[in-house]
């Protein structure tokens, strides 16, 4: 013997609210580092304060993991302390115009 299934009835929405996009957190611990050396202002800030991941993005080895590493990421595999140089360039990369962050990012 078969049973009858019903459906249930739903009433009709009465709002739609359109989805928003959460705000980006510009900083060392969302932009990638070969994002943050595509762009002169960023790439500027990185050879004043993090010379270490300037010279990380020019080696053959590093460069594959430049698309999916932060500078916070990059910095475990860095024998000395970056904290201070971490806090520099974020400081520094949230103050930046936004006209100024990296293409990709905007």
């Amino acid at each position: 013997m078969a049973k009858s299934l019903t459906a249930p009835v739903y009433e009709p929405s009465t709002a739609f609210h359109p989805p928003a996009p959460a705000p980006f957190d510009f900083g060392v611990d969302t932009v990638s580092m070969e994002e943050l050396m595509s762009a002169p202002a960023t790439r500027a800030i990185l050879e004043k304060s993090a010379s270490w991941a300037v010279q990380m993005m020019s080696n053959d080895g590093f460069k594959p993991f430049g698309s999916t590493f932060t500078l916070r990421d990059a910095g475990a595999f860095v024998p000395f302390d970056v904290a201070k140089s971490l806090v520099e360039v974020d400081a520094a990369l949230r103050a930046l115009p936004q006209a100024e962050w990296p293409r990709d990012v905007r």
